[in-house]
């Protein structure tokens, strides 16, 4: 089971990697009121990134 959640949160975070991409574009291209809305999704992301990547090290341990 552990192999095949640290499987998923790998596609989450290629996903999440992607999403933070295209935000990043955003804030560099946009408007003010664009920057200022996609600067809020970036932190949402760094958030959830950083919560994949405490789960995917949670799941490795089990593994070992």
């Amino acid at each position: 089971m552990a192999a095949t959640a640290i499987k998923i949160i790998e596609k989450n975070i290629k996903y999440l990697k992607s999403c933070l991409d295209i935000t990043e574009s955003h804030i560099t291209w946009g408007t003010k009121s664009i920057k200022d809305k996609y600067s809020k999704v970036k932190e949402r992301l760094h958030l959830k990134l950083k919560e994949q990547y405490i789960d995917k090290r949670y799941y490795e341990s089990l593994i070992e």
